[in-house]
């Protein structure tokens, strides 16, 4: 028998879901076979699976040493100041400015190398976050890809993940802005809507066609500047699927530059000749939020921005010359 008491950072969310962060490792049968005999209570007594815990509450689960032993995970993390921007903070909520080359998360070779384990291992040097408390880890409310830079926001606690979440999924009071360089002159400000698909075999994204099932992308585009050969776009998305501005722009013959995956392959090799250039052009520059209330409301009305990165100012100099 295992028993832990539930503390704010583990509040607020259904017993089932908590119980199998608990014991992460468990097969899922497992723990559907713990939960049906009712040898998971709440304060002592049987609790419906979808029970929601309150701070305080004491959670037993009836497993032996060696199932917890092997159930539960052991994590590892060091106290460490965050070592990248942030551009804001308060009780629920954390916005980092990640740079391009790391993963916003990563399988577990690459665990300790990713801004998520950057981000945990400030909250336990501040005292937000405890990993010897079972159940919620702070998470991303979204990802960006390895080679793109800019803002990423994460829920330091279940409350806040929970609302981010669904922030990010009704799309109405958040405005998520990128800057982009891409090949070739854009005359005018525009629109892409065209369905995609993802080849998790290939790790690529496609347009759909009537064949393949897609699911609805829809991308916009503002003229910032043009330059020979380029054009420097603000890009907003309102979708959100899995590298879609950059399939996107490939579609309308306007490839991000220095996209080593959907990109111009000779436009990028002479970049990296003639300027020195060797990154991926695509950077999300703001977040912006409508009126908010309850968790986020520190987010109300409020638009965080950054400045480009120093090797794409450095690169749009050279074009201007």
């Amino acid at each position: 028998m295992k028993t832990t008491i539930i503390n704010e950072q583990n509040a607020h969310q259904r017993v089932d879901k908590f119980v199998r962060k608990w014991l992460k490792d468990a097969p899922l049968s497992f723990l559907y076979k713990l939960f049906r005999k009712k040898d998971v209570k709440v304060n002592g007594k049987r609790v419906p699976i979808d029970y929601i815990l309150k701070t305080g509450d004491t959670v037993t689960a009836y497993v032996n040493d060696q199932q917890f032993a092997d159930f539960s995970v052991n994590r590892v993390y060091q106290k460490r100041e965050m070592s990248y921007p942030i551009v804001y903070e308060d009780a629920h909520c954390i916005i980092v400015h990640k740079p391009k080359g790391l993963l916003v998360q990563g399988e577990d070779g690459e665990r300790t190398m990713t801004l998520t384990y950057k981000v945990i291992e400030h909250l336990y040097a501040k005292g937000a976050y405890d990993p010897a408390q079972p159940g919620f880890i702070p998470a991303p409310a979204h990802r960006l890809d390895r080679n793109t830079s800019g803002l990423v926001i994460y829920g330091k606690t279940i409350e806040g993940l929970q609302a981010l979440q669904q922030l990010f999924k009704d799309k109405e009071d958040l405005t998520k802005d990128y800057v982009a360089l891409v090949v070739g002159e854009v005359k005018k400000d525009g629109e892409v809507n065209l369905p995609l698909y993802k080849d998790s075999e290939r790790k690529m994204v496609f347009v759909a066609s009537k064949n393949e099932p897609g699911k609805q992308a829809l991308t916009r585009y503002h003229v910032q500047a043009v330059y020979p050969g380029f054009t420097l776009l603000k890009v907003t998305i309102v979708t959100g699927r899995t590298h879609q501005i950059r399939v996107h722009m490939k579609a309308i013959g306007h490839p991000i530059v220095g996209d080593r995956k959907y990109g111009d392959f000779k436009v990028n090799e002479t970049c990296e000749k003639n300027y020195g250039y060797q990154h991926q052009f695509l950077q999300a520059s703001s977040l912006e939020f409508a009126e908010l209330t309850g968790t986020l409301s520190g987010l109300s009305r409020r638009k965080f921005t950054i400045k480009l990165d120093a090797n794409e100012e450095q690169l749009l100099v050279k074009l201007r010359r």
